[in-house]
């Protein structure tokens, strides 16, 4: 598994990349005096970036190898990290960060697919919950080391860090490089026949993007002391990288589906609880769960397409996941920041209440069709 660990500390720097960027770029743009409004516009252009590695994943890879576009995109996302600490003016620092959204982008969709590709279904669920935990741990690292050590030093760190682990990619070519069927499938083609895999990857980038941006303004909004509501987010995080190794293991032992069933209810139901709790004992440990629910539904749509795709195929649906990512992250937050005009007490619980439902909707769905698909019998000319 020594090729898991290299590419598994290859995301870990791209998770503490992202950690570091996005905080420093919205201190550095709030700085310039811009309004709210807009700096949550510019720093959108992070996820945009991401949704335009979509396109260009297929094209590197055929063109380069997985080895060699990897490094490439690696090394240029270290340099435009370094490029983002020094003072830019509101468009400069806009173009690094769509730059940098694509080049790490391209990184996340051949490390997931390759690692995926490297991983037995017997124990997918647990080195797959490993996997993402590192990731999350070093995005949560980022704005620590911008803290304790300055912006210039932190993003300095982080960038060499990216420029580092290209040395660890791994030499030989990785299970990815070779399209049997020949040209790609139409983008909507997947959401007819993977729409879990899509959602709960959705679910998990709104769920992401609404904890660390929101969730602080709802709790305020709602009367709770400040220091709660700065604690929160990291409360949740930390449900999330103690929990999703227990999620992968009862993959493993029970299968995915009952416990990617689990967690949707589970998150649908915390989040329905939400405003009861706030202000009584239960509150802390519903975030927790909460994490470890939201935790879990990525870590089973990951494994999801591991189990059913491989080579090309994996790589697109694994391409398209990052799409749809930077699409949750994107338009989410905004969403929810109207919603919370009209509605305060509701728009947070609301948003992630409807979100797992849909999951447990597709979810039935998906199991629905492959039942008719089993139990259809043969048809001859």
């Amino acid at each position: 598994m020594a090729d898991f660990w290299r590419l598994t500390l290859l995301l870990g720097a791209v998770g503490l990349a992202q950690g570091s960027l996005l905080p420093h770029a919205g201190l550095a743009l709030e700085q310039a005096g811009l309004g709210s409004g807009t700096i949550g516009l510019i720093l959108a252009s992070h996820a945009l970036g991401l949704i335009l590695a979509l396109p260009l994943t297929a094209p590197a890879l055929a063109r380069l190898g997985a080895r060699a576009t990897l490094m490439g995109a690696s090394g240029s996302a270290g340099l435009l990290v370094l490029l983002a600490s020094q003072p830019l003016t509101p468009p400069a620092l806009t173009l690094a960060l769509v730059l940098s959204g694509i080049a790490l982008g391209l990184v996340f969709n051949l490390v997931e697919a390759w690692v995926n590709s490297l991983l037995p279904d017997a124990s997918r669920g647990r080195w797959l919950a490993i996997h993402c935990t590192v990731y999350t741990l070093c995005q949560l690292a980022g704005p620590l080391l911008l803290d304790a050590l300055g912006h210039a030093v932190g993003l300095g760190l982080a960038a060499l860090g990216l420029g580092l682990t290209t040395g660890l990619v791994p030499r030989q070519g990785a299970p990815l490089e070779e399209d049997p069927e020949g040209s790609p499938e139409p983008w909507h083609h997947w959401l007819r026949e993977a729409p879990a895999i899509l959602w709960g990857t959705g679910l998990f980038a709104l769920f992401d993007a609404l904890i660390l941006g929101i969730l602080p303004l709802y709790l305020i909004q709602q009367g709770q002391p400040v220091s709660l509501a700065l604690g929160a987010a990291s409360l949740v995080l930390a449900g999330d990288c103690a929990l999703e190794w227990v999620m992968g293991w009862l993959a493993d032992r029970l299968g995915r589906l009952p416990v990617q069933l689990g967690c949707g209810a589970g998150l649908l139901g915390c989040a329905l609880a939400l405003p009861a709790s706030l202000g009584t004992p239960f509150a802390s440990p519903l975030l927790f769960l909460m994490g470890g629910a939201a935790g879990g539904i990525y870590v089973l749509a990951v494994m999801s397409a591991g189990q059913r795709y491989n080579g090309a195929r994996l790589v697109r649906i694994t391409a398209l996941q990052g799409a749809v990512w930077g699409l949750a992250g994107c338009l989410g937050p905004a969403l929810t920041g109207l919603l919370m005009d009209l509605g305060p007490r509701w728009a947070l619980p609301g948003m992630l209440a409807g979100g797992s439902l849909l999951l447990l909707l597709t979810l039935a769905l998906e199991t629905a069709r492959a039942g008719n698909a089993v139990s259809s019998p043969p048809t001859f000319p």
